[in-house]
């Protein structure tokens, strides 16, 4: 029992450094960790009792999806800020730098078969939340069409009974009941609109609908709104928003100014925007594309497009003030300063291998080494240096440190270092979030993201294996 207790203890802190790599908002940081450290909790309790890696896994994740949807439901935040996190725990790590020394030591029997364990360990990571996403999504659209249902069958009771003025109060509430169930459907898939829950709307005001908006606006206004929805939408792609999450904020804001017509598609390299305020004319047609060069993970960004979107589409702001706010967020700093990422990564990586069975030294090891590379990483990063060669480097600095430590106290293992040190950098996430893409039709995104991932995996291989070559050869 104390072990479990340890374990989750472990788990909560690991998750918590993650999170502020992610660059989450400081409120829901402890959200995050308690997601993390129930999900591996499961997960840790259901290996030991089956010794099924994939399986608990795939059950761990489906727990921390079910605590991702009711926090962001809670905290009116979107679901990646629970769910990113608290998974990292249950990325292969481990077995992706198995499947490295292996190919390292030329022995392709192991390498193919730790592989596989690890790719069929990040299947069972997107298929756990890629079920629970449907399901609850399901659930909800079921909850709208009844209320839309009720709501048909109230008004014509209504009309026969020609009293619509005398009821209007209880019209407006089932209309109101509606709204809510098509705002909840679209905020619990991660998206920018709130779902209401503690929200009432003046009754003076009519009652927004976000799928269809009869104002018409003008074709300088509908420019206005396209280059608002590009912005947005960049900003998001940027931050490591998911591409259904972005095509969705696009469409939601163009159809709340009253554009009938939206197309979007939304690659992790760029973004192609058409709309029109009538389908069937081809006259006042626009199209936008814009390329996206910068990625990099910020949820707190993510966040604050999501606060801005649910306030456009209810119609709060304006296109020029809504135009201020995406700039402000746009330029603002990371809301966490490269040393206290650093630390956070140190600790992160510390508490993850006190899961995976290290001893204190190998702890301390782990700590100090990782906060030195994340350091160096973020700078290079920061500096503009290519993914590719800032992850080489990161992978050469975690190899050497660890191989350093190790040298001055043989007691520590320095595979146990090392993987703590690359965890940081193994793109798990963008791995997990490119079989979510493939799954839900987004091909082209799905292997982009997968190509990415690839390539950084592949940089922090090379980085650790050339330390661990360089040093043996001189040593």
């Amino acid at each position: 029992m104390m072990t479990q207790i340890l374990h989750f203890f472990y788990a909560y802190i690991a998750t918590m450094g993650f999170a502020v790599l992610f660059q989450v908002p400081r409120k829901t940081l402890l959200y995050s960790g308690f997601s993390g450290a129930f999900g591996w909790t499961i997960f840790q309790g259901i290996k030991l009792e089956f010794g099924n890696a994939v399986v608990a896994t795939f059950i761990g994740a489906m727990i921390i999806a079910m605590i991702g949807e009711r926090f962001a439901r809670k905290g009116k935040h979107p679901f990646t800020v629970y769910v990113i996190p608290a998974i990292v725990p249950l990325v292969p790590g481990l077995t992706l730098y198995r499947t490295m020394l292996a190919i390292l030591e030329e022995d392709y029997h192991l390498a193919a078969e730790a592989g596989s364990e690890a790719l069929l360990v990040a299947l069972a990571i997107a298929g756990g939340l890629t079920i629970i996403l449907s399901i609850n999504s399901y659930l909800r659209k079921k909850r709208m069409e009844l209320a839309e249902l009720r709501a048909r069958k109230k008004q014509r009771l209504l009309e026969k009974k020609g009293s619509v003025d005398s009821t209007a109060n209880e019209d407006l509430e089932l209309h109101k009941e509606i709204e809510k169930a098509k705002i909840e459907d679209y905020y619990q898939r991660g998206d920018p609109v709130d779902e209401g829950e503690n929200e009432s709307l003046p009754e003076e005001k009519e009652v927004v609908q976000t799928d269809h908006i009869t104002p018409r606006i003008s074709a300088k206004e509908e420019k206005k709104i396209l280059i608002l929805a590009m912005y947005a939408g960049e900003i998001m792609v940027k931050n490591g928003s998911e591409t259904y999450r972005v095509e969705d904020t696009i469409q939601r804001i163009c159809r709340s100014a009253g554009i009938e017509y939206v197309e979007s598609l939304v690659t992790p390299t760029g973004i192609h925007i058409s709309v029109d305020l009538k389908e069937t004319s081809v006259e006042h047609m626009l199209s936008s594309l814009k390329r996206i060069q910068e990625r990099l993970i910020n949820l707190d960004k993510v966040s604050k497009v999501n606060d801005f979107s649910r306030r456009f589409v209810m119609q709060e702001i304006s296109i020029e003030e809504g135009m201020r706010i995406l700039k402000r967020i746009d330029e603002e700093k990371e809301p966490y300063s490269i040393q206290f990422q650093a630390i956070s990564a140190g600790i992160a990586s510390a508490f993850f291998i006190l899961l995976v069975g290290a001893s204190l030294g190998e702890f301390t090891g782990a700590l100090l080494s990782t906060i030195i590379m994340t350091y160096a990483l973020r700078i290079l990063l920061r500096g503009g240096f290519p993914s590719f060669f800032a992850h080489l480097a990161g992978g050469m600095i975690a190899a050497f440190l660890a191989i350093f430590i190790a040298a001055i106290f043989p007691e520590i293992r320095m595979n146990v270092m090392i993987v703590g040190g690359i965890m940081v950098m193994v793109p798990g996430v963008a791995i997990t979030n490119s079989l979510r893409d493939t799954v839900a039709g987004d091909l082209v995104s799905g292997m982009t993201r997968g190509l990415e991932a690839m390539t950084i995996a592949v940089s922090i291989a090379f980085g650790v294996g050339f330390m661990i070559n360089l040093l043996g050869i001189l040593f």
